[in-house]
């Protein structure tokens, strides 16, 4: 009987032993769990943040795509209404050019009475 008590005695020591492991494990893993809830919400609250900026650049994005659109369209109808006149703007530049190459021609032939040529190295000038 008192082998009996002895071992009923150390069954209860060693449930007692075992009980406070496992409330020991139990209270980590709840301390755990609050550590890792708490980063949870950090990264959620991070996330809808993000969410915000994203939808925010989203929708700035969309409104700069319609300007450029609308830029797009204005420079088409632009260009397609300038087409009439970029072929007088051509034609009054073809004389232009006329112009200048008869005048080149004209100095070129030595009609004109004095040439001046300037050397500010020398601090000449030559007629």
């Amino acid at each position: 009987i008192l082998n009996r008590l002895q071992s009923d005695e150390e069954e209860k020591s060693a449930r007692r032993e075992e009980t406070k492991k496992v409330v020991g494990q139990l209270k980590t893993m709840a301390d755990r769990c609050e550590v890792l809830q708490e980063k949870l919400d950090d990264a959620k609250e991070h996330h809808k943040e993000l969410t915000q900026q994203v939808d925010a650049k989203d929708s700035e994005l969309k409104t700069a795509k319609i300007k450029h659109d609308a830029l797009q369209q204005a420079i088409e109808e632009h260009e397609s209404s300038s087409c009439d006149a970029n072929t007088e703007d051509a034609s009054l530049q073809d004389k232009r050019l006329s112009v200048k190459t008869s005048q080149d021609r004209f100095l070129a032939g030595g009609r004109l009475r004095f040439f001046i040529e300037s050397k500010p190295t020398v601090g000449l000038v030559i007629i």
